[in-house]
């Protein structure tokens, strides 16, 4: 009788062994104890030989898996060391909608400048798509306001219409450089530029810089602008993005 006692004792001093839970975490290290709940990134268990003793937790970022006593295996994920300012300059994150509103001053250039004010200022608003974190293309549309003659204050406008691709190289998540290509029309719209017909190009390199993954930016950036004979101009160009 003794020793059928001491059997059904062992007996279940091994259950009680085999029904302890084995948490394994990424370091290698391992408790042994009893699972009470896992929730969000929480695991909260007793130890083992203590099942009646305080609750300890551990993150789920802490640990590889845990081996319960009926022979389940719960696996869990890393938490993600890669800041959201590099996670959005993955793949995946594109192609996306891309916009910008500008204003540019822009000084003329060539020898018409000796008779002829031919400065401006440029508002101007591309929208197009992020091809990828190196590409974008799009369509723009700008107003350029010229100041007139030396010494006439009248002024006039002309509108541009045109395509805009750009080829980025990310410096650091938040800084890129770029040179942009702006290629359309030059429309005349009042005064003596109202009849003004002709091709419209603007290049030039730029730098953006701003958080990726809110896609808010400061773009900066130096064009040289044709509309035409005698209508060359540097622009100084500051723009928002979004």
């Amino acid at each position: 009788m003794k020793k059928l006692l001491l059997l059904l004792a062992l007996a279940g001093l091994c259950g009680t062994a085999a029904a302890q839970d084995l948490i394994v975490k990424r370091n290698a290290e391992t408790v042994e104890g009893k699972v009470l709940r896992v929730g969000g990134t929480r695991i909260e268990y007793t130890r083992a030989g203590d099942a009646r003793g305080p609750v300890f937790t551990l993150s789920t970022h802490d640990v590889d898996y845990i081996k319960y006593g009926d022979g389940r295996k719960e696996s869990f994920e890393p938490a993600s060391t890669t800041p959201a300012r590099l996670r959005a300059l993955r793949k995946d994150n594109f192609p996306h909608y891309q916009g910008e509103v500008a204003v540019a001053y822009g000084l003329g250039v060539g020898d018409i400048t000796k008779s002829v004010n031919t400065d401006r200022v440029l508002f101007e608003t591309v929208h197009g798509v992020r091809l990828s974190p190196y590409a974008f293309v799009g369509a723009g549309a700008g107003l350029n306001y010229f100041y007139g003659s030396k010494g006439d204050e009248k002024g006039a406008g002309l509108v541009s219409a045109f395509a805009n691709a750009k080829g980025y190289y990310p410096v650091s998540p938040s800084t890129h450089v770029y040179l942009s290509l702006d290629l359309g029309a030059a429309i005349g719209v009042w005064d003596y530029m109202k009849d003004w017909r002709d091709l419209y190009v603007a290049a030039g390199p730029g730098v953006t810089i701003g958080d990726p993954a809110s896609r808010m930016r400061l773009d900066l950036g130096i064009r040289y602008q044709y509309m035409g004979k005698d209508t060359g101009a540097v622009l100084f160009r500051i723009g928002f993005g979004f």
